[in-house]
């Protein structure tokens, strides 16, 4: 009888003993499955702040285009408007005049 009573609680030992193993292994999981989450979701927030910056200078550059290619424009109507003065001003000047004093 004590032999079996030996046995039960040996078993019982060894039954703590895994559960104990079991317990430290599944603690052990969920700490490297914390830490691997925090890298791979640095990793993606790093990815992101690269592109992020690629998409920045890639907008700054088309800006900077847009502002030129309009700049450009700009300056064609300005160009055009002071010739069209130098060919009509005084013209324009004589019909104001008229039409304001009546004549």
């Amino acid at each position: 009888m004590e032999d079996m009573i030996a046995k039960i609680l040996e078993m019982d030992e060894k039954a703590k003993k895994i559960s104990e193993e079991t317990q430290s292994y599944k603690m052990n999981c969920e700490q490297e499955l914390i830490a691997k989450k925090e890298e791979i979701k640095s990793r993606y927030l790093e990815l992101a702040r690269i592109r992020v910056e690629k998409n920045r200078v890639a907008e700054e550059e088309k800006a900077e285009m847009l502002f030129k290619e309009y700049e450009e424009k700009q300056k064609a109507v300005l160009e055009n408007m002071e010739n069209l003065y130098k060919q009509k001003g005084d013209e324009w000047v004589n019909q104001i005049f008229n039409r304001t004093i009546g004549v």
